[in-house]
């Protein structure tokens, strides 16, 4: 939240994938940040149902894993990209201003 504050983004954080679900029905949401790795679900298995519902706002893997069998399964898993931690802020806005502009 510090972070999209500094960017000057609205944030809608949710502390989990099935909250994801919840927060997306009824409002634009630009991108999406999923950790590959949270508390009660896996970012693949939550930006798989995303795809599958249809859903084409653009999501990021937040994630430590930098290996490229890795990188390659998010990208089929329906990523729109990569975060490799740790990230800078003007890492984030730059992804940001890619994948936001390019998909709106």
């Amino acid at each position: 939240e510090q972070l999209l504050s500094l960017l000057d983004a609205t944030d809608g954080v949710v502390d989990n994938g099935r909250h994801l679900f919840d927060a997306e029905n009824g409002q634009r949401i630009d991108a999406v940040f999923l950790d590959i790795m949270m508390q009660r679900s896996n970012g693949e298995e939550v930006v798989k149902v995303l795809r599958q519902r249809g859903i084409t706002t653009p999501v990021v893997a937040a994630t430590g894993n930098g290996v490229q069998e890795d990188l390659d399964r998010y990208g089929q898993a329906g990523f729109s990209g990569v975060l490799l931690k740790p990230f800078l802020a003007s890492t984030v806005a730059d992804l940001l201003r890619t994948l936001v502009v390019t998909d709106s």
